[in-house]
């Protein structure tokens, strides 16, 4: 693991009360959560950014021959400090992924864990959106507002 997101693991670790996270060769943390996400962050030394990203669940609806390689993609979304989500939808199994990424230079370890915090929260209600069904004759539109930013 790189040494900022060691040491912003180790004050996650602290404030959940909880043993020291571990990491695989890459760098490449994952939590399981509740028994029900699996959420893997990343160190991007170079952009000098940490990535968080979750499947969500999966939306039971397009071509069932999609391309098993293809991801839709939401837009982006940054604010003023450089704080990103976006989603990503597979064409072919219908996985929703969620995805948020934030400079490490702003993250010490409270506002590390407040937006891992965040991102739970935003994972969660999109996951119960998913299990949810669309409604066909109340089609709603999700936005991914600021609320993964930490502004």
């Amino acid at each position: 693991m790189t040494a900022p997101l060691q040491v912003l693991m180790d004050g996650l670790s602290r404030r959940l009360g909880g043993s020291r996270f571990e990491c695989d060769a890459e760098g490449h943390v994952q939590l399981v959560v509740d028994e029900r996400f699996v959420v893997s962050l990343l160190h991007e030394p170079v952009m000098g950014r940490i990535h968080l990203f979750a499947e969500a669940g999966h939306l039971p609806f397009g071509p069932p021959d999609g391309d098993p390689e293809r991801w839709e993609s939401s837009e982006e979304r940054m604010d003023s400090e450089g704080f990103s989500s976006a989603l990503r939808w597979h064409a072919a199994t219908g996985a929703l992924l969620v995805m948020a990424g934030a400079p490490v230079a702003l993250l010490d370890e409270v506002r590390f864990a407040d937006w891992v915090e965040q991102f739970l929260d935003q994972l969660a209600r999109l996951a119960d959106m998913a299990a949810a069904g669309p409604d066909v004759d109340n089609p709603v539109v999700i936005d991914m507002d600021d609320r993964l930013s930490m502004a």
